[in-house]
This record gives C-alpha cells, structure tokens and sequence, in this order.
C-alpha cells in the first residue's frame, strides 16, 4: 500500500518544503483535465483557442515530470535554473490559456451559431454545443488554477535560488576567513615551536 505521506521526501529535493510536491502533483492532475476538455471542446469550437489550451497543457504534462526525477535520477540534466526557467513558461502560458479562454466564454454570443432566435438558457443542456461550451468555463477555471499554482511555484524557486547564492557567498567568505586564520596559527606556533640555531663555530 503506498504512504503518501512518504512521497515527497522520494521525489522532491532535502531541502525543499512538502507543499511543492502537491503543488505540482494538482498541477499534473488539472493540466491533464485541461488536455481531455479542450480536446473535446475543439470539435465545436474555435481550434486555435483549443490548440493553445492543449499545448500549454502538454507543456506542463512533461515538465512536472522532469521537476519530479531530475532531483534523484537525472542529476546530470537536471539543475534548479532550469526548474525556474520551466515554471517561468508555465505560468506565463497559463495565464495566456486561461485569460483569453475566459474572454471567449465571456464575449460568446450564441448567434454565431446559427440560434440567433433561441434563448441560450433554453438551449438543450446535453447537446453538443452546450457540453463543449460547458467545457471551455471549466478549462478557464482551471487554467486559472494553474496559473496560480506556477506562479507560486516560480516565486519560491526564485526566493529559493536567491537564498541558496547568498549562503553560498557566506559560506565561501567563512571558509576564506577560516583559511586564513588557519595560516596564521601554522605561523605563530612555527615561531613559537621553533628550535634556536646554536653556532657551532667557536673561536679558539
């Protein structure tokens, strides 16, 4: 049975909080859903608005991956940058997905349909139509999730990064420093330890 309590610590970075784990684990989950809707909705409404939905979508499905095991299996093509850089794109592309996805839905007119006559409201809920357009108001809402959810990220890889270069410089001065006084000391008690040289030449 698994403990999933004990996957975060197997897939995620000593020093990096539990949160981000399932962070990106909703982030896999939503981004997945996001793929089958607009997938769907596309049959009925405009492709290109589907097409960046589902790109953004396929973006994340192989970037979560990489955060997962580059940290413990892929060591030699994983680096914290390049997290930083994925979650950049992420967030800037979901933003892109789910705004004008949100402008669509909210700026759609059903006249353009060819039911400039009909009540929207007595359009038959479960036909074509209506489920596609039904799926774009859940893309929205969960591109904006998402957006959320890589914007958080992206600011503590940043933070992260930030911290990690100054206790890098810290410790580099320290250590500096803790060389220094190391020669120091060798020299002192080489002074002190010193034996005295006795001349061995006397005159007669």
């Amino acid at each position: 049975m698994t403990n999933f309590n004990a996957l975060p610590d197997m897939y995620l970075q000593s020093n990096f909080p539990r949160w981000i784990f399932w962070s990106r684990a909703s982030q896999f989950i939503l981004a997945f859903l996001v793929l089958i809707l607009s997938a769907y909705a596309s049959v009925q409404f405009v492709p290109t608005l589907s097409g960046l939905n589902i790109f953004t979508a396929i973006l994340t499905l192989i970037a979560i991956p990489y955060t997962f095991i580059g940290p413990r299996k892929l060591q030699g093509f994983y680096h914290v940058y390049a997290e930083v850089v994925l979650e950049f794109f992420l967030f800037i592309f979901w933003l892109g997905s789910f705004a004008s996805t949100a402008e669509y839905v909210s700026t759609f007119d059903w006249a353009t349909k060819g039911i400039a006559d009909v009540d929207p409201s007595l359009v038959d809920p479960f036909s074509g139509l209506q489920r596609a357009f039904n799926c774009f108001k859940a893309v929205t809402a969960f591109g904006a999730l998402l957006f959320f959810l890589s914007f958080a990220n992206f600011i503590f890889l940043v933070v992260y990064v930030i911290q990690k270069r100054r206790a890098e410089r810290r410790s580099g001065i320290n250590n500096t420093n803790q060389a220094n006084n190391n020669d120091l000391e060798i020299n002192e008690q080489s002074k002190v330890y010193a034996s005295p040289q006795v001349p061995t030449n006397f005159d007669k």
